[in-house]
Protein backbone atom coordinates (compact mmCIF):
# COMPACT_ATOMS: atom_id res chain seq x y z
CA UNK A 1 0.00 0.00 0.00
CA UNK A 2 1.15 3.53 -0.84
CA UNK A 3 0.80 5.91 2.10
CA UNK A 4 0.13 9.64 1.70
CA UNK A 5 -0.24 12.55 4.10
CA UNK A 6 -2.59 15.41 3.24
CA UNK A 7 -1.53 18.55 5.13
CA UNK A 8 -4.38 21.08 5.30
CA UNK A 9 -4.63 24.78 6.14
CA UNK A 10 -6.87 27.66 5.12
CA UNK A 11 -6.96 31.40 4.54
CA UNK A 12 -9.75 33.94 4.89
CA UNK A 13 -12.51 34.83 7.35
CA UNK A 14 -14.88 31.86 7.01
CA UNK A 15 -17.49 33.57 9.19
CA UNK A 16 -17.87 36.45 6.69
CA UNK A 17 -19.84 35.53 3.54
CA UNK A 18 -18.47 38.49 1.56
CA UNK A 19 -14.85 37.38 1.92
CA UNK A 20 -13.06 34.89 -0.33
CA UNK A 21 -11.85 31.79 1.47
CA UNK A 22 -9.45 29.06 0.43
CA UNK A 23 -8.45 25.67 1.80
CA UNK A 24 -5.06 24.35 0.75
CA UNK A 25 -3.91 20.75 0.76
CA UNK A 26 -0.36 19.42 0.34
CA UNK A 27 -0.56 15.74 -0.61
CA UNK A 28 2.85 14.13 -0.05
CA UNK A 29 4.00 10.54 -0.48
CA UNK A 30 4.95 9.34 3.00
CA UNK A 31 8.04 7.34 2.05
CA UNK A 32 9.64 10.27 0.24
CA UNK A 33 8.64 13.04 2.62
CA UNK A 34 10.59 11.80 5.62
CA UNK A 35 13.84 12.52 3.80
CA UNK A 36 13.40 16.27 3.97
CA UNK A 37 11.16 18.04 6.53
CA UNK A 38 13.72 18.52 9.32
CA UNK A 39 16.43 19.56 6.87
CA UNK A 40 14.11 21.99 5.12
CA UNK A 41 12.86 23.38 8.42
CA UNK A 42 16.43 24.08 9.51
CA UNK A 43 17.23 25.80 6.22
CA UNK A 44 14.10 27.90 6.58
CA UNK A 45 15.09 28.95 10.09
CA UNK A 46 18.67 29.64 9.02
CA UNK A 47 17.39 31.94 6.27
CA UNK A 48 15.12 33.87 8.65
CA UNK A 49 16.64 33.57 12.13
CA UNK A 50 14.68 36.58 13.46
CA UNK A 51 11.29 35.01 12.70
CA UNK A 52 9.83 32.37 15.07
CA UNK A 53 8.90 28.87 13.98
CA UNK A 54 6.41 28.06 12.57
CA UNK A 55 6.16 30.90 10.07
CA UNK A 56 2.79 32.52 9.48
CA UNK A 57 2.80 33.87 5.93
CA UNK A 58 0.66 36.82 7.06
CA UNK A 59 3.66 38.11 8.98
CA UNK A 60 6.35 37.27 6.44
CA UNK A 61 4.60 39.32 3.73
CA UNK A 62 4.63 42.42 5.92
CA UNK A 63 7.27 45.06 5.09
CA UNK A 64 7.66 45.59 8.84
CA UNK A 65 8.37 41.91 9.49
CA UNK A 66 10.70 41.84 6.50
CA UNK A 67 12.76 44.58 8.14
CA UNK A 68 12.78 42.64 11.40
CA UNK A 69 13.49 39.40 9.54
CA UNK A 70 16.51 40.89 7.79
CA UNK A 71 17.60 42.67 10.98
CA UNK A 72 17.14 46.12 9.41
CA UNK A 73 15.48 47.31 12.63
CA UNK A 74 17.44 45.15 15.01
CA UNK A 75 20.32 47.27 16.24
CA UNK A 76 22.12 50.57 16.23
CA UNK A 77 21.16 53.65 14.25
CA UNK A 78 18.24 52.03 12.42
CA UNK A 79 16.50 51.20 15.69
CA UNK A 80 17.10 54.63 17.17
CA UNK A 81 15.83 56.37 14.02
CA UNK A 82 12.67 54.20 13.94
CA UNK A 83 11.97 55.00 17.58
CA UNK A 84 12.54 58.73 17.00
CA UNK A 85 10.22 58.69 13.97
CA UNK A 86 7.52 56.90 15.96
CA UNK A 87 7.76 59.46 18.74
CA UNK A 88 7.64 62.34 16.26
CA UNK A 89 4.55 60.83 14.63
CA UNK A 90 2.87 60.83 18.03
CA UNK A 91 2.83 57.06 18.40
CA UNK A 92 4.88 56.94 21.58
CA UNK A 93 3.15 53.73 22.67
CA UNK A 94 4.60 52.03 19.62
CA UNK A 95 8.19 52.61 20.76
CA UNK A 96 7.73 50.12 23.57
CA UNK A 97 5.59 47.91 21.34
CA UNK A 98 8.39 47.67 18.77
CA UNK A 99 10.83 46.72 21.51
CA UNK A 100 8.50 44.04 22.88
CA UNK A 101 8.02 42.54 19.41
CA UNK A 102 11.77 42.52 18.83
CA UNK A 103 12.39 40.89 22.22
CA UNK A 104 9.68 38.33 21.54
CA UNK A 105 11.13 37.44 18.15
CA UNK A 106 14.53 36.97 19.79
CA UNK A 107 12.88 34.43 22.11
CA UNK A 108 11.08 32.65 19.27
CA UNK A 109 7.67 34.17 20.07
CA UNK A 110 5.25 35.23 17.35
CA UNK A 111 3.80 38.75 17.79
CA UNK A 112 0.19 39.16 18.86
CA UNK A 113 -1.69 39.95 15.67
CA UNK A 114 -3.58 43.02 16.94
CA UNK A 115 -0.41 44.56 18.36
CA UNK A 116 1.46 43.83 15.16
CA UNK A 117 -1.30 45.39 13.02
CA UNK A 118 -1.21 48.54 15.18
CA UNK A 119 2.53 48.92 14.69
CA UNK A 120 2.28 48.05 11.00
CA UNK A 121 -0.41 50.70 10.40
CA UNK A 122 1.65 53.38 12.14
CA UNK A 123 4.76 52.50 10.16
CA UNK A 124 2.74 52.57 6.94
CA UNK A 125 1.15 55.97 7.68
CA UNK A 126 4.33 57.63 8.96
CA UNK A 127 7.77 57.93 7.42
CA UNK A 128 9.26 55.42 9.81
CA UNK A 129 9.92 53.04 6.93
CA UNK A 130 10.61 54.75 3.63
CA UNK A 131 9.14 53.35 0.41
CA UNK A 132 6.56 51.10 2.09
CA UNK A 133 5.29 49.64 -1.21
CA UNK A 134 8.83 48.88 -2.34
CA UNK A 135 9.53 47.11 0.93
CA UNK A 136 6.32 45.10 0.49
CA UNK A 137 7.57 43.97 -2.93
CA UNK A 138 10.94 43.10 -1.40
CA UNK A 139 9.27 40.99 1.28
CA UNK A 140 7.11 39.16 -1.28
CA UNK A 141 10.05 38.52 -3.59
CA UNK A 142 12.31 37.33 -0.77
CA UNK A 143 9.65 34.92 0.50
CA UNK A 144 9.01 33.56 -2.99
CA UNK A 145 12.71 32.88 -3.58
CA UNK A 146 13.00 31.25 -0.17
CA UNK A 147 10.17 28.77 -0.78
CA UNK A 148 11.29 28.14 -4.35
CA UNK A 149 14.74 27.19 -3.06
CA UNK A 150 13.37 25.04 -0.26
CA UNK A 151 10.85 23.03 -2.32
CA UNK A 152 13.17 22.36 -5.28
CA UNK A 153 14.89 19.29 -3.65
CA UNK A 154 11.52 17.57 -3.30
CA UNK A 155 10.91 17.36 -7.05
CA UNK A 156 12.89 14.17 -7.86
CA UNK A 157 12.30 12.48 -4.50
CA UNK A 158 8.74 12.88 -3.20
CA UNK A 159 5.53 12.81 -5.27
CA UNK A 160 3.77 16.01 -4.31
CA UNK A 161 0.32 17.38 -5.19
CA UNK A 162 -0.95 20.86 -4.35
CA UNK A 163 -4.71 21.41 -4.06
CA UNK A 164 -6.67 24.59 -3.41
CA UNK A 165 -10.43 24.56 -2.82
CA UNK A 166 -12.55 27.70 -3.04
CA UNK A 167 -16.14 28.69 -3.74
CA UNK A 168 -17.37 28.87 -7.33
CA UNK A 169 -19.53 31.82 -6.26
CA UNK A 170 -18.38 33.78 -3.22
CA UNK A 171 -20.44 32.66 -0.23
CA UNK A 172 -22.04 29.62 -1.86
CA UNK A 173 -20.90 27.42 1.07
CA UNK A 174 -21.98 29.98 3.66
CA UNK A 175 -25.10 29.34 5.69
CA UNK A 176 -25.35 25.65 4.79
CA UNK A 177 -26.15 23.23 7.59
CA UNK A 178 -22.59 22.01 7.27
CA UNK A 179 -19.79 24.36 8.22
CA UNK A 180 -18.26 26.42 5.34
CA UNK A 181 -14.80 25.03 6.07
CA UNK A 182 -16.01 21.43 6.13
CA UNK A 183 -17.96 21.90 2.88
CA UNK A 184 -14.80 23.03 1.07
CA UNK A 185 -12.77 20.33 2.80
CA UNK A 186 -15.13 17.73 1.32
CA UNK A 187 -14.38 19.06 -2.18
CA UNK A 188 -10.64 18.96 -1.44
CA UNK A 189 -10.83 15.35 -0.26
CA UNK A 190 -12.76 14.30 -3.37
CA UNK A 191 -10.13 15.83 -5.62
CA UNK A 192 -7.31 14.14 -3.65
CA UNK A 193 -8.98 10.78 -4.22
CA UNK A 194 -9.47 11.54 -7.94
CA UNK A 195 -5.77 12.37 -8.37
CA UNK A 196 -4.66 9.05 -6.87
CA UNK A 197 -7.27 7.04 -8.79
CA UNK A 198 -5.78 8.51 -11.97
CA UNK A 199 -2.32 7.18 -11.11
CA UNK A 200 -3.33 3.60 -11.86
CA UNK A 201 -1.03 2.09 -9.20
CA UNK A 202 -1.85 1.41 -5.58
CA UNK A 203 -3.71 0.67 -3.40
CA UNK A 204 -3.37 4.07 -1.67
CA UNK A 205 -4.18 5.39 1.78
CA UNK A 206 -4.46 9.12 2.60
CA UNK A 207 -3.95 10.24 6.18
CA UNK A 208 -5.77 13.59 6.53
CA UNK A 209 -3.75 16.04 8.66
CA UNK A 210 -5.67 19.27 9.44
CA UNK A 211 -4.57 22.13 11.68
CA UNK A 212 -6.61 23.15 14.69
CA UNK A 213 -9.42 25.67 14.10
CA UNK A 214 -13.03 26.22 15.12
CA UNK A 215 -15.98 24.85 13.20
CA UNK A 216 -19.66 25.76 13.37
CA UNK A 217 -21.85 23.05 14.88
CA UNK A 218 -25.46 23.48 13.73
CA UNK A 219 -26.73 21.11 16.45
CA UNK A 220 -25.60 23.44 19.25
CA UNK A 221 -25.72 26.60 17.08
CA UNK A 222 -22.21 27.77 17.98
CA UNK A 223 -18.55 27.25 17.15
CA UNK A 224 -16.42 24.57 18.77
CA UNK A 225 -12.95 23.10 18.11
CA UNK A 226 -12.57 20.97 14.98
CA UNK A 227 -12.20 17.27 15.77
CA UNK A 228 -11.20 14.10 13.96
CA UNK A 229 -14.90 13.12 14.03
CA UNK A 230 -15.67 16.13 11.83
CA UNK A 231 -13.02 15.01 9.35
CA UNK A 232 -14.35 11.47 9.43
CA UNK A 233 -17.87 12.80 8.74
CA UNK A 234 -16.49 14.66 5.69
CA UNK A 235 -14.98 11.40 4.47
CA UNK A 236 -18.17 9.40 5.00
CA UNK A 237 -20.46 11.97 3.36
CA UNK A 238 -18.23 12.63 0.35
CA UNK A 239 -19.96 12.40 -3.02
CA UNK A 240 -17.14 10.22 -4.34
CA UNK A 241 -18.46 6.63 -4.63
CA UNK A 242 -17.25 4.23 -1.94
CA UNK A 243 -15.21 2.20 -1.87
CA UNK A 244 -12.94 4.72 -3.61
CA UNK A 245 -11.85 2.51 -6.45
CA UNK A 246 -11.66 1.95 -10.17
CA UNK A 247 -10.53 -0.99 -12.26
CA UNK A 248 -6.88 -0.18 -11.46
CA UNK A 249 -6.65 0.77 -7.79
CA UNK A 250 -8.35 1.75 -4.52
CA UNK A 251 -7.96 4.76 -2.23
CA UNK A 252 -8.84 4.93 1.47
CA UNK A 253 -8.98 8.00 3.74
CA UNK A 254 -8.10 8.13 7.44
CA UNK A 255 -9.06 11.10 9.65
CA UNK A 256 -6.24 12.54 11.73
CA UNK A 257 -6.52 14.60 14.90
CA UNK A 258 -6.24 18.36 14.22
CA UNK A 259 -2.79 19.62 15.19
CA UNK A 260 -1.76 22.99 16.69
CA UNK A 261 0.31 25.45 14.67
CA UNK A 262 3.19 25.49 17.17
CA UNK A 263 6.88 24.74 17.59
CA UNK A 264 6.35 21.11 16.52
CA UNK A 265 4.50 22.00 13.30
CA UNK A 266 5.62 20.06 10.23
CA UNK A 267 7.31 21.89 7.35
CA UNK A 268 4.46 20.89 4.99
CA UNK A 269 1.85 22.64 7.14
CA UNK A 270 3.93 25.80 6.80
CA UNK A 271 3.88 25.30 3.01
CA UNK A 272 0.08 24.79 3.15
CA UNK A 273 -0.29 28.07 5.07
CA UNK A 274 1.93 29.82 2.54
CA UNK A 275 0.03 28.58 -0.53
CA UNK A 276 -3.41 29.28 0.97
CA UNK A 277 -2.40 32.85 1.81
CA UNK A 278 -0.70 33.54 -1.51
CA UNK A 279 -3.41 31.83 -3.56
CA UNK A 280 -6.47 33.48 -2.00
CA UNK A 281 -5.93 36.88 -3.66
CA UNK A 282 -5.94 35.28 -7.10
CA UNK A 283 -9.29 33.54 -6.56
CA UNK A 284 -10.73 36.98 -5.77
CA UNK A 285 -9.64 38.20 -9.23
CA UNK A 286 -11.78 35.47 -10.89
CA UNK A 287 -9.39 34.46 -13.71
CA UNK A 288 -9.86 31.43 -15.91
CA UNK A 289 -8.39 28.07 -14.89
CA UNK A 290 -5.10 28.35 -16.76
CA UNK A 291 -4.38 31.92 -15.65
CA UNK A 292 -5.23 31.07 -12.03
CA UNK A 293 -2.73 28.21 -11.97
CA UNK A 294 -0.08 30.30 -13.70
CA UNK A 295 -0.55 33.24 -11.31
CA UNK A 296 -0.36 31.10 -8.17
CA UNK A 297 2.62 29.12 -9.45
CA UNK A 298 4.50 32.27 -10.49
CA UNK A 299 3.86 34.17 -7.27
CA UNK A 300 4.45 31.27 -4.89
CA UNK A 301 7.56 29.84 -6.54
CA UNK A 302 6.00 26.36 -6.74
CA UNK A 303 8.19 24.30 -9.11
CA UNK A 304 6.69 23.27 -12.45
CA UNK A 305 6.70 19.48 -11.87
CA UNK A 306 4.23 19.82 -8.99
CA UNK A 307 0.58 19.49 -10.08
CA UNK A 308 -1.57 22.39 -8.88
CA UNK A 309 -5.32 21.71 -8.77
CA UNK A 310 -7.90 24.45 -8.00
CA UNK A 311 -11.12 22.79 -6.85
CA UNK A 312 -14.59 24.45 -6.87
CA UNK A 313 -17.64 24.00 -4.69
CA UNK A 314 -21.31 24.40 -5.59
CA UNK A 315 -22.70 23.62 -9.05
CA UNK A 316 -19.28 22.86 -10.66
CA UNK A 317 -18.55 20.32 -7.94
CA UNK A 318 -21.98 18.70 -8.36
CA UNK A 319 -21.45 18.55 -12.13
CA UNK A 320 -18.16 16.73 -11.65
CA UNK A 321 -19.78 14.30 -9.20
CA UNK A 322 -22.61 13.57 -11.66
CA UNK A 323 -20.07 12.78 -14.39
CA UNK A 324 -18.27 10.41 -12.03
CA UNK A 325 -21.52 8.63 -11.22
CA UNK A 326 -22.61 8.31 -14.87
CA UNK A 327 -19.19 7.34 -16.17
CA UNK A 328 -19.45 9.96 -18.91
CA UNK A 329 -18.98 13.75 -18.98
CA UNK A 330 -22.05 15.58 -17.70
CA UNK A 331 -23.17 18.54 -19.87
CA UNK A 332 -22.42 21.80 -18.09
CA UNK A 333 -25.60 23.53 -16.83
CA UNK A 334 -24.88 26.89 -18.47
CA UNK A 335 -27.64 28.84 -16.71
CA UNK A 336 -26.65 27.50 -13.28
CA UNK A 337 -22.99 28.35 -13.92
CA UNK A 338 -23.51 31.91 -15.18
CA UNK A 339 -22.43 33.43 -11.84
CA UNK A 340 -19.57 31.00 -11.22
CA UNK A 341 -15.99 32.23 -11.50
CA UNK A 342 -14.38 31.39 -14.88
CA UNK A 343 -11.81 29.11 -13.24
CA UNK A 344 -14.62 27.12 -11.58
CA UNK A 345 -16.51 26.66 -14.88
CA UNK A 346 -13.27 25.53 -16.54
CA UNK A 347 -12.60 23.11 -13.70
CA UNK A 348 -16.06 21.60 -14.06
CA UNK A 349 -15.41 20.97 -17.76
CA UNK A 350 -11.91 19.54 -17.24
CA UNK A 351 -12.71 17.26 -14.33
CA UNK A 352 -16.06 16.07 -15.71
CA UNK A 353 -14.02 14.47 -18.48
CA UNK A 354 -11.21 13.26 -16.24
CA UNK A 355 -13.40 11.49 -13.66
CA UNK A 356 -15.47 9.87 -16.41
CA UNK A 357 -12.31 8.08 -17.57
CA UNK A 358 -11.71 6.47 -14.19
Amino acid sequence: MYGWNLYIDESGAFERAEQDVVISGILVYQEGQWLFPQTLRQRLQDAAPHVPWPFHTRYLLSPLMHCLWTAQLATGDAQQKAEADLAQFGATDCVGLLQRIRDGLANGEEPRLEAFKRLENVFSASRCLQDWSQRRDEATHALRLLFEDLTAPLVPNAPFYTLLASEAVRGDCFGHRQDRYLTLLGALLERSVDLLLERGDGPHQIFVCPLQRNTFDSLINKHRPLSSRDIDHCIRTSATPRPYENRHTTVSLVAGQPQPFDADTCFFHVVADYLATRGRTHFFERPDHAHLIDAIRTESGLPEPYPLEPTPSGVPQRTINASRKRGSPEPLPVNDLKDAAPWARDSAHIWSHRVALH
